[in-house]
């Protein structure tokens, strides 16, 4: 089997665990909520989202190290600094960019949260 036909099973291996978590979320009402309420009383259903979510995450960890290896042997087959240096920031680019604007935009509402809090006090009387 060759190497690229192999990565094409991996990335279709990648959909399906996709859709098995699509599926674990929407089987979300069949146990507890935060409130402590179920929606929908069902074992199977129960039964079901535990068996997915018992393995889906170690299978997503497997397959982003697998993929990861193949990334990291392509940028550093120059073995040299300067090749480590520029799959460094590439990497920092791609995860730490993006981290910091969604944590800035997580961090702003909280930020506004007690002013209208107050606001929503002030027009209940």
């Amino acid at each position: 089997m060759s190497n690229r036909r192999y990565l094409n099973n991996i990335v279709h291996l990648r959909g399906v665990m996709v859709l098995l978590v699509v599926i674990g979320h929407a089987l979300s009402i069949f146990v507890d909520d935060y409130a402590g309420h179920q929606m929908i009383e069902s074992a199977v259903g129960s039964g079901l989202r535990k068996i997915i979510y018992s393995f889906y995450m170690p299978v997503f960890m497997a397959i982003s190290g697998y993929l990861f290896y193949f990334e990291v042997r392509k940028c550093l087959e120059k073995r040299t600094l300067e090749g480590y240096i520029s799959f460094l920031m590439k990497k920092a680019k791609r995860l730490l960019i993006p981290f910091f604007i969604g944590l800035y935009l997580w961090r702003k509402p909280l930020f506004f949260w007690p002013m209208f809090l107050r606001m929503m006090e002030c027009l209940r009387y």
